[in-house]
């Protein structure tokens, strides 16, 4: 995936970069990135296949949040998408409410 512009928001393609690369960009790229990837791939398919979807909503809330905050705090103006990414996983899970009773007793 190409990475994002962060023309005019230097916090925000700091933050991207540490995460996205290891020392430098000669170096190569870190797990970090990878693993979030990996995870994002899992959860859409268990998600597609109606498999386990509690589980996968669990694994996506993390993921979901940080973009969200990441959006809010260093780049407000590209918030939209990541919004939207919040409300579908707080649907789902609000659909899916009845498979998380037994964690809030």
């Amino acid at each position: 995936m190409p990475d994002f512009d962060f023309s005019g928001y230097p916090e925000a393609k700091h933050l991207f970069k540490a995460i996205r690369y290891s020392w430098s960009e000669d170096v190569g790229k870190s797990y970090l990135m990878h693993l979030v990837g990996l995870v994002e791939i899992t959860v859409g398919i268990l998600l597609v296949i109606k498999k386990w979807v509690p589980f996968a909503l669990i694994l996506l809330g993390p993921i979901s949040v940080n973009i969200v905050l990441f959006h809010a705090f260093l780049n407000l103006p590209n918030i939209a998408p990541a919004i939207l990414v919040g409300v579908v996983n707080t649907y789902l899970i609000y659909v899916n409410r009845d498979a998380y009773k037994s964690i809030f007793r």
